[in-house]
């Protein structure tokens, strides 16, 4: 599933020729892994003056559905400043046969709280007063889309970069 949604992401920007700026924006892709569908993922982005509100839904579908059944629903939603998306929150709902994972994070100009369930046992490596300007990973597509180069990012259980692709 994380190289799908890695493809979806590096086509999109392949196929961005400038910054995103799409007031509302609703589209739907088939998951597919050797040619054989396994889910659906939909995208959708509404902006609103100076607000944004972006969702991702993935969902099971195809022959393999009994086998493997998943479903996902990712929000982000904050506002734009300078031309830039700024997160305020995000939610993570991610549910196979086995879990259900539920991340939620608030933002201001640092990351002020992460709950996660079932908790993490695992203890964290950086404290959150040290995240300054990340964002989550929706947040972070859409500045890459309107053009910056790189963007820090947490998911919640990792923090990393997220990139632009040269063509």
């Amino acid at each position: 599933m994380k190289l799908f949604l890695i493809n979806v992401v590096l086509t999109i920007i392949f196929l961005s020729n400038g910054p995103a700026v799409a007031k509302n924006f609703n589209t739907e892709y088939t998951v597919s892994s050797s040619g054989i569908k396994i889910g659906k993922f939909s995208w959708s982005l509404e902006i609103d003056n100076k607000n944004y509100k972006t969702e991702i839904f993935l969902k099971n579908s195809g022959i393999f559905s009994p086998l493997y059944k998943f479903e996902g629903n990712y929000t982000s939603q904050g506002v734009i400043e300078n031309n830039n998306y700024k997160a305020e929150k995000y939610r993570q709902y991610w549910k196979t046969k086995k879990k259900v994972k539920v991340v939620e994070m608030l933002f201001d100009d640092y990351l002020k709280k992460l709950s996660q369930k079932p908790e993490e046992k695992e203890l964290a490596r950086v404290g959150l007063d040290e995240l300054f300007q990340y964002f989550d990973p929706l947040t972070s597509f859409l500045n890459v889309l309107n053009g910056d180069d790189q963007v820090k990012t947490i998911d919640g259980r990792r923090i990393y970069t997220m990139k632009r692709v040269g063509l």
